[in-house]
């Protein structure tokens, strides 16, 4: 086997030491391996290296699923991948760096609290890493000492099971849970013990509801139950001790109007650091000229995707009730209509005549409405979420600095919710200290768990299973709340909903009515192409489905159909190269 994929030189972990922006740094040429492990100090400076696996901004979240459909077709959901021979999560320089640092940092001397802080810091990057690679892959090698070139059973181990992993997963969480300080006792930007605790309520739910939803009968087993438990009291322990809330905060730009509120929207096109707001747990922080992204301008020129018609759908009426039901929905037939009267976080999150596009010089610019329907832009309802009107965040393009959640007391409550109803323990008060308050900010009607009105079929997602009216609203609750922030693959795999992809409205954009045919044909039509749609001759493609007209993304896909789900795409493969250096190793089911 080449263990280059596995052993790495020390010297290569010590080069990304200056990566992380939360404490001072020093070279890393003057360390060796010998006189590195003398003082607490150095052990903070090997945490710091493996800060950017946090991550960052992130404008294409969510996308090749049903609620964000891309330009192009997604070769993985309609069948047409095929096993690489390289995959960038399978790669193990990482762990080895972390487990080299737990072989070695009992050398150092120094105060225990504080050696502590740093082994819990380098075991919750540990569990972060390994449960990146359980979700994409399924049962993994376990390696929890450093590897030597000598250690050929370790190297070519087999996967350990599933269950073996994500325990030892739980185990470095909670240990870092115990040894991470509270917030005001770490740096701002550094692990503090809330994110440990939000990162294991994360983890649990995931395994917790990937068990139960894996059973044939949809059922909980004990296991399903102790994992979701474990969910459960660490939410609440946040909840309880954290001091976070769910907040308002100004958007850069005057709203519209009084009735239309922006602050969701302003939550995520901060420019300033967002570290002490009390929903953020924990943020990456950009600043010109140190830390920065393109965030915003990516938000107009290159998402080359938009909200798919199937997740518009889900937004309530604000009166609390699905489209289809309640007396306040105005119907499809213009966006106007579309977005009067709903959730807010719906005219927050896409292009439209609420939503600021910039603000200068006292001056507002609201966007083109209809909005675009383009190569970047393919489904009408463009994602506006992350943008920030702040002309200064378009042009300075690659040096702009609008911040990021990395941890949002929002999934917290959201966490906490659908763990106690997964488990039957459910109360109203639960319901009013989470689903509640993200309601109340968003307008809408709070949810009374004895008085729920179903979602008609027409409109209702199908997740290949029948769901409690309750367990649909909580999901909803979080599908709109937490929408391209990157959460929505892991949730159709840990629920087994699969099924959720094959409605053609995945892949389907505006309502193309009579109404919209002569908006677009006024506003982007022209002397040599007077019409937008292809039904009067222009090249938008639109299909029609359940009597209604819809823009249609993709040609070679049959009208009314969307992608066939097969269930081996709950695990991505084993790259083929690996498989050959390891004949101890077994591809993933289907994917022979």
């Amino acid at each position: 086997m080449n263990t280059k994929h596995i052993i790495t030189g020390f010297a290569v972990l010590l080069t990304s030491l200056p990566s992380c922006d939360v404490t001072d740094k020093y070279p890393s040429d003057s360390f060796t391996d010998e006189n590195f492990w003398s003082s607490t100090k150095n052990l903070e400076l090997y945490a710091n290296g493996f800060y950017e696996t946090l991550g960052g901004v992130g404008s294409h979240l969510d996308e090749d699923t049903d609620i964000r459909a891309t330009v192009s077709i997604s070769d993985y959901l309609a069948g047409n991948s095929v096993v690489p021979q390289k995959d960038d999560g399978w790669k193990w320089e990482n762990i080895r760096g972390l487990n080299h640092f737990l072989a070695n940092y009992q050398k150092v001397t120094g105060d225990e609290a504080t050696i502590n802080q740093y082994v819990g810091e380098i075991r919750f990057f540990r569990a972060l890493d390994y449960f990146s690679k359980v979700k994409r892959f399924g049962d993994v090698p376990w390696y929890n000492k450093e590897m030597q070139l000598s250690d050929t059973s370790l190297i070519y181990k087999k996967r350990d099971p599933r269950a073996l992993v994500v325990d030892s997963i739980i185990a470095d969480l909670e240990f870092a849970c115990q040894t991470i300080p509270e917030p005001s006792k770490v740096a701002t930007g550094r692990l503090h013990k809330y994110v440990a605790y939000q990162e294991l309520a994360r983890v649990c739910l995931h395994e917790g509801t990937l068990e139960k939803y894996t059973s044939d009968q949809k059922a909980l087993n004990s296991r399903a139950t102790t994992l979701l438990q474990k969910a459960s009291d660490a939410a609440k322990y946040i909840i309880e001790n954290g001091g976070y809330d769910i907040v308002s905060m100004k958007f850069y730009a005057p709203q519209v109007d009084e009735a239309h509120p922006l602050d969701y929207a302003a939550l995520f096109s901060q420019t300033e650091d967002i570290s002490a707001s009390k929903e953020c747990v924990l943020a990456r922080v950009y600043a010109p000229g140190l830390v920065v992204n393109s965030l915003s301008r990516d938000m107009e020129e290159s998402q080359k995707s938009g909200m798919s018609k199937m997740m518009i759908n889900q937004y309530l009426c604000t009166d609390g009730k699905p489209i289809g039901v309640s007396d306040s929905y105005q119907g499809d037939n213009t966006l106007t209509q579309e977005i009067a009267n709903r959730d807010r976080r719906l005219y927050q999150t896409i292009q439209c005549e609420y939503l600021p596009y910039k603000y200068a010089d006292g001056t507002v610019t609201l966007p083109n409405n209809p909005p675009v329907i383009a190569s970047n832009l393919p489904t009408g309802f463009n994602i506006m979420k992350f943008h920030s009107p702040d002309p200064e965040q378009y042009t300075l393009a690659y040096n702009a600095h609008v911040q990021w959640f990395l941890y949002r007391y929002a999934e917290v409550l959201l966490i906490y919710a659908e763990a106690q109803a997964e488990l039957g323990k459910i109360t109203q008060e639960d319901i009013d200290i989470t689903i509640n308050k993200l309601r109340n900010r968003a307008g809408v009607a709070p949810l009374d768990m004895n008085n729920i009105t179903p979602t008609p079929a027409q409109y209702k997602m199908d997740y290949g299973y029948s769901l409690s009216d309750l367990l649909y609203e909580i999901r909803r609750e979080r599908l709109v709340e937490l929408y391209a922030e990157g959460f929505r693959w892991s949730d159709i795999c840990r629920w087994r909903a699969g099924k959720l992809c094959e409605t053609p409205l995945s892949i389907y954009g505006i309502t193309v009515s009579e109404e919209v045919r002569k908006q677009y044909d006024a506003v982007y039509g022209s002397s040599a192409s007077p019409h937008m749609f292809d039904i009067d001759g222009g090249n938008v493609a639109t299909a029609v489905y359940n009597g209604k007209r819809y823009v249609k993304l993709y040609q070679t896909m049959t009208d009314g159909v969307g992608y066939r789900w097969d269930d081996k795409l709950y695990l991505k493969p084993l790259p083929t190269e690996q498989l050959s250096l390891n004949p101890n190793l077994e591809q993933n089911p289907g994917w022979d």
